[in-house]
């Protein structure tokens, strides 16, 4: 099977995340609060890119 691109590396995804990490744990709103950490980590995984296959993609594809 052939990757339509690249996966990245772990590595670079790890540090990517967590600069995502460090930038939001430092945001702070009008108030003065700050995201709690469990949104933030609920982010960074939902953000997190995984490697899938073309047939995974296509079955999530709308039909016709």
């Amino acid at each position: 099977m052939k990757a339509l691109s690249p996966a990245p590396e772990p590595q670079t995804v790890s540090s990517d995340m967590k600069a995502i990490y460090d930038f939001l744990s430092q945001k702070v709103d009008v108030h003065g609060a700050r995201l709690a950490p469990e949104l933030i980590d609920q982010f960074v995984e939902v953000v997190t890119p995984i490697a899938v296959s073309y047939t995974h993609l296509r079955a999530h594809e709308t039909p016709e």
